[in-house]
């Protein structure tokens, strides 16, 4: 559960920036992932942090393939 929490956290975290602008997002997501990581076990924290980097990397790719195709008309 605890991981589906941190992939969930790194999709919010990249509300916080522009075109979305819900700034909120970046405290709540941060700080739920740091509460949500087991600093005792290494090897479950950086598997929380890896899923939380991949739900930002994501989205991020995500909307910049967006930004690149409407706005610059490249293919």
């Amino acid at each position: 559960m605890q991981y589906l929490l941190s992939l969930f956290m790194g999709v919010l975290y990249s509300l916080s920036f522009s075109p979305f602008n819900i700034y909120i997002m970046a405290f709540i997501s941060i700080i739920t992932l740091m509460l949500i990581l087991d600093l005792d076990n290494t090897k479950e924290s950086l598997y929380k942090s890896l899923l939380f980097s991949i739900g930002y990397f994501f989205l991020g790719t995500y909307w910049l393939d967006n930004v690149i195709h409407y706005y610059t008309s490249i293919n």
